[in-house]
This record gives C-alpha cells, structure tokens and sequence, in this order.
C-alpha cells in the first residue's frame, strides 16, 4: 500500500545501485576470496613420513622414508619382493606368482603409487594419484589392498570401499 504514496519523482531519481548495495557486493566478494584462501590454498600440506599396505584389513608391509626401513608381517615374507634400486614393491597374492601388485615409492618426492597390478582389466588403481600429503589413499578393490600414509608418529587408517 505504500507505493501507492511515493511520488513519482522518487522513483525517477533512484540509482539503480546505491553505496549500500555496492558496500555489500564488495564485501561478499572479499569474503568468498578469503574463504577461497583459507580453504583451499593456504592449508599447510604435510609431507607422509612413510606408508603401509593393508590387505584384507591386515597391515602387511610399512615403511618409513625417515627410516629407510621396511617392516613385512611374517606371514607375508614370501609374498613380498622389495627392488630397492629401483624404489619397486612387488606384493605377490598366490604362490604361482601371477596375481600381483606393484607398488613404486619416491624417496626425494616421499610420495607412493600404485605402479601395476593384476586385479583387472582396467586397472583402476593404477590411475589413483600418488600419495603425498597425509589425505590421499590408494585402494585396489578387487585385490583387497590399500596403501596408506603414515602421519606423524601414528597411523590413519580412512574407511575406504
């Protein structure tokens, strides 16, 4: 009802942006560039100080990039080749040698891949991006294994599958 009392002069006159509006344009703007900064870029990304390997919920292979030391569960030392030379694990699942995974770390880079393996056609973890910071996981689904960084002193373990 109270347009019907404004003049026709006010409307007119009116600026299609007043300081105001700008005002809260400007400062939603600064806002979404400092939750941009603070969320994605400025986080401090720590570097994994090792990995281990999980297969069927078992850990079976550590390693440690401070320590330079592997650690295989014992049930699982016939089943685990480790190339130094060439930063190569191979993780053997049957005794004929024919399923496996193929494991490649980075010692300058501390980072761990899913180099080759036999759990399928596509090779889907294969394509997983290496670790890195302490938020990445690898998981080969039909084989049952996860790689997984070590973080700080301790162990995560995410629920993955």
């Amino acid at each position: 009802m109270l347009n019907f009392f404004v003049n026709k002069e006010d409307k007119i006159n009116k600026k299609p942006f007043e300081f105001f509006d700008i005002f809260i344009y400007v400062f939603i703007l600064v806002l979404f560039v400092f939750l941009l900064l603070f969320l994605i870029i400025l986080p401090k990304k720590d570097k994994i100080n090792g990995f281990y390997v999980v297969k069927d919920d078992k850990k079976i292979l550590t390693y440690s990039f401070k320590d330079n030391e592997f650690l295989i569960d014992d049930s699982w030392k016939n089943y685990i080749e480790i190339n130094k030379d060439d930063c190569i694990i191979n993780v053997f699942l049957n005794d004929e040698k024919t399923e496996f995974n193929v494991i490649q770390y980075d010692l300058n880079k501390k980072s761990v891949k899913m180099k080759d393996s036999t759990c399928s056609i596509s090779k889907d973890c294969t394509y997983f991006s290496p670790i890195t910071t302490n938020n990445n996981v690898i998981y080969c689904n039909p084989h049952n294994i996860k790689i997984l960084p070590i973080e700080g002193n301790g162990l995560i373990q995410p629920v993955v599958g």
